[in-house]
């Protein structure tokens, strides 16, 4: 750093040097054209020219003939400006000197100043701080693993309290064997290898424990999913003992389906056989009285599934307004009996209050007497709410209702119809086979 700022100052002085020079060339310049021009302006005043420079007042000139007196000049100048510069340089680096000879005498003054055993106090303090630093840190490490070591204990108190498999009595005998260790570790104030050997003997307990627990946890989920497969093969209310009792003959669900099914297949085709035969016995006439009857069936059968579906429709758009008025009522009489309550309290504090202040004001009077009323007014229209929701309610009831006796009704008089157009059918038929 000390160098570049040298540097900078010797180019400073070199560019302000060259700038005198060229100030100085322009001044000569300058006085040489003044010269010249009062030489010209004197030339012709008596009638002598001195162009021939015989001045007696100017000094010979000194030097060699053959240099001219610009050049002599401009070395003269160049050798001021060297000589300039040097000087200042002498001058940075005696006052560069002086500064280092300061620095010294104070470096060797500080020396001598300092005390012999200034150097092991100040070695022995870094040191205490450094020691109690670390005494810190060890400290801060002990606190961390005695709250490390109690989070264990009581994750093994949790786990001992669980029921665990038959499977770990050897893992339940070590966690007890270590937490016997911890605590006895723990009183004693262990070193920090023991500490690290007891940490790592718990982590693997606990790994251990955690494998049990899911294990346990899976066979938990595998045993419900059998008893609900048992339950939907066996049925609900069996008891499996006595299915155990008993002897090999016994069938399971899916069995007896796949045997019912085999069943309904024989019974269609017997009926599909039986009904190709009186087909072919009957004439043209008994045919389509049978299609007739099947038509009918079906038309019965397509108005009872129509039935059961509005009835469910009916019944859930019951229920879901059922329950939306069910939750209003609740809410308006959880308001009415707040209202009810406030009405009590405001009665006691006022009469408190009368009390307490037997000469009250007419306008405390007027202003609880109007808080009476907008609550009475309010637990009114609450009320009026209630009754029309109740209302609305039982005409939704109602209207269900006979909805449903109308739709009743008109489902009897179709089948009636249908009983009836059979039974005419089945007459026809029975005459036609008489005659």
């Amino acid at each position: 750093m000390e160098t570049e700022d040298l540097k900078n100052q010797f180019q400073e002085l070199q560019a302000q040097q060259q700038k005198k020079l060229l100030e100085r060339r322009r001044k000569k310049e300058q006085a040489n054209k003044n010269e010249n021009q009062s030489r010209e302006k004197s030339a012709g005043k008596f009638g002598v020219n001195d162009d021939l420079n015989l001045k007696l007042s100017e000094p010979p000139s000194k030097g060699f003939s053959y240099l001219s007196e610009e050049l002599v000049e401009h070395l003269n100048d160049q050798i001021r400006a060297m000589k300039d510069e040097n000087g200042r340089l002498y001058k940075l680096l005696s006052e560069r000197d002086f500064e280092i000879r300061q620095l010294k005498k104070k470096a060797e003054d500080y020396k001598t100043s300092l005390p012999q055993d200034s150097v092991t106090n100040e070695t022995a303090a870094t040191k205490i701080i450094e020691l109690s630093k670390k005494v810190r840190e060890l400290t801060s490490e002990k606190e961390s693993e005695k709250t490390k070591c109690r989070q264990l204990q009581r994750k093994i108190q949790e786990l001992q309290s669980q029921p665990l498999p038959s499977e770990a009595p050897s893992t339940m005998g070590s966690m007890i064997s270590l937490r016997s260790q911890v605590s006895d570790s723990q009183s004693e104030n262990p070193s920090a290898a023991d500490m690290k050997a007891l940490q790592d003997r718990l982590k693997q307990a606990e790994a251990k424990v955690t494998d049990f627990r899911n294990q346990c946890l899976s066979l938990r989920q595998e045993l419900k999913v059998a008893n609900k497969v048992l339950s939907q093969e066996i049925g609900e209310n069996v008891n499996m003992q006595s299915l155990l009792n008993e002897t090999s003959n016994w069938r399971g669900r899916a069995q007896q389906i796949i045997a019912l099914q085999q069943k309904v297949d024989e019974l269609k085709v017997q009926l599909e056989s039986q009904t190709d035969g009186m087909d072919s016995t009957m004439g043209p006439n008994e045919k389509g009285k049978n299609r007739q009857e099947k038509r009918y069936r079906e038309e019965l059968k397509r108005l009872d599934r129509e039935r059961k579906e509005a009835q469910e429709l009916i019944s859930e758009v019951f229920d879901s307004n059922n329950a939306v008025i069910v939750s209003k009522i609740q809410s308006s009489l959880f308001v009415i009996f707040a209202f009810m309550s406030h009405l009590f309290g405001a009665k006691q504090a006022g009469g408190l209050r009368r009390k307490d202040l037997p000469k009250e004001s007419e306008h405390e009077e007027a202003a609880d007497s109007i808080e009476k009323d907008e609550l009475l007014t309010k637990l009114e229209i609450q009320l009026d709410e209630i009754n029309a929701l109740k209302a609305a309610l039982q005409r939704t009831i109602k209207a269900k209702d006979e909805d449903m006796k109308v739709y009743s009704s008109t489902l009897d008089q179709t089948k009636q119809v249908f009983l009836q157009a059979l039974r005419q059918m089945k007459d026809k038929q029975l005459s036609d086979q008489g005659l």
